[in-house]
């Protein structure tokens, strides 16, 4: 038997061509639209090139941050399209607030009126298109389409495929090593019927779950398919993990997949630091006469420095100094903090009040100016209760791989104050992971507004 040369570069990121001729019609459109706008208007005044490129350039930004450009496996053209106008509503309104500050808002609103919605049309009616010749081009050829073994991950997968509007798949059914036979996908036969298919033609593509148990038959069944033309797809068993941004990387051309990551690096991690020091600079300005105010009410009312700092666990575990408005009698740090409840006689006249309506969060807004803390992220606990925490509630320490916030997704959701029982404290940590799953500028902005509206105040918050 002659064996081939593989070479460490043999595996090499699949980019689907129609992504970039996405990008181009999308970025086509985009300027288009410009001049149809400014046509349509008949202005005099030469077109502000520099406007259109700094809507691009955010465009671009924010069409990165969401991974809009990465691939065309998605459920339907419509979900794509509407994430394509998240990107455009972010992109268009953040270049044209900054080119209106460099050039002091001497914009023309219905020239950006008309080209906002321009835009939008020939978005929809470009996707409608692709929709259309995907159908009638791309679909013409059915790709039959086996599974080897029923897992849960085949059962997901063989769903998802169903679902993409760019190509038809046929899904064969599915081959058992053991012979057995399930209910939820078409029972074909053991893995020797499989390779008698494969080599008549019936089969396309085989798809097969990686599993450790199954390593080596997995490898015998591998090397017979080589002896057929179907293409061989290897599920990568990460799936029985709780992935947390979960990424297949690259080192020196071989594959690396990411269990537990975090959201922000490289590109992302520079977003999240210009958002923080904007908006916690926007904000301290604004609150500034609040923060005088309180603090000469605290002098008054009780004995004691105005500010009190705690160690807490920031990203990676490691230890910050968290700035709150002192609200209680006592300044526990270290092994000896207690969680507040309600009547604590360790409150201050004005404590409670201050921890009910998060007033004494405040000071916190210099936290983030410093880099030790975000606007929007899980909320910093006392090391004595992460120590605690971290070995009742599995992934507990996972909500460290991004920096504590003033505000999270999780306070939103009515996870805020005391948590006296672990149930309590194990769906904070699941809202916690969520938003580090999913987390996205939008979804920043989003828990921001909730704040405002209902976020202050709280029964559990003493």
């Amino acid at each position: 038997m002659i064996k081939s040369k593989i070479t460490h570069s043999a595996i090499r990121p699949a980019v689907p061509p129609f992504v970039i001729l996405q990008l181009i019609f999308d970025l086509l459109t985009i300027i288009v639209s410009a001049f149809l706008a400014d046509k349509l208007l008949n202005r005099e005044i030469i077109l502000d090139c520099y406007q259109i490129l700094i809507v691009i350039v955010c465009f671009l930004f924010s069409a990165i941050v969401r991974n809009m450009y990465q691939s065309i496996f998605t459920p339907s053209t419509h979900l794509l399209f509407i994430e394509l106008l998240k990107v455009w509503v972010i992109g268009f309104g953040s270049g044209v607030i900054i080119h209106g500050l460099i050039s002091s808002f001497k914009l023309s609103w219905l020239f950006l009126l008309l080209w906002f919605v321009f835009t939008v049309v020939l978005f929809y009616l470009f996707y409608k298109t692709a929709q259309y010749i995907a159908k009638r081009l791309l679909r013409q050829k059915e790709i039959n389409i086996a599974f080897i073994d029923n897992q849960l991950q085949i059962k997901f997968l063989a769903k998802d495929l169903k679902n993409i509007p760019w190509k038809k798949y046929n899904i064969v059914g599915f081959y058992s090593s053991d012979d057995n036979q399930y209910n939820e996908m078409i029972y074909k036969g053991n893995i020797e019927q499989l390779l008698a298919d494969a080599k008549k033609g019936l089969v396309d593509e085989i798809y097969v779950a990686d599993s450790q148990m199954m390593r080596k038959k997995i490898e015998y069944i591998i090397q017979k398919l080589a002896d057929t033309t179907c293409s061989v797809m290897l599920l990568p068993n990460v799936f029985t993990f709780n992935l947390l941004r979960s990424r297949i990387y690259t080192i020196n051309d071989r594959p690396v997949i990411s269990i537990y990551d975090t959201p922000f690096q490289g590109l992302n991690a520079w977003i999240k630091r210009v958002e923080d020091i904007i908006g916690a600079s926007i904000i301290l300005m604004i609150i500034s006469p609040l923060l005088l105010l309180i603090a000469i009410i605290i002098k008054l009312t009780s004995k004691g420095p105005i500010l009190f700092k705690q160690d807490r666990y920031g990203i990676n575990g490691k230890i910050i100094k968290v700035w709150k408005f002192r609200s209680m009698k006592v300044m526990e740090n270290g092994d000896n903090v207690k969680q507040v409840t309600k009547g604590d006689a360790r409150l201050t006249p004005v404590g409670a009040f201050l921890r009910r309506t998060s007033l004494d969060e405040l000071p916190q807004f210099l936290n983030v100016l410093w880099g030790d803390m975000s606007i929007v992220g899980p909320r910093p606990h006392a090391i004595v209760h992460n120590e605690y925490y971290r070995t009742m509630i599995m992934g507990y320490m996972l909500r460290h791989k991004v920096k504590p916030g003033i505000t999270g997704w999780a306070q939103i959701n009515g996870y805020r104050g005391e948590t006296d029982t672990i149930d309590k404290m194990q769906k904070r940590i699941e809202y916690d992971l969520e938003y580090i799953h999913n987390w996205s500028i939008s979804f920043d902005i989003k828990i921001i507004l909730l704040t405002i509206v209902k976020g202050f105040i709280s029964k559990t918050a003493y």
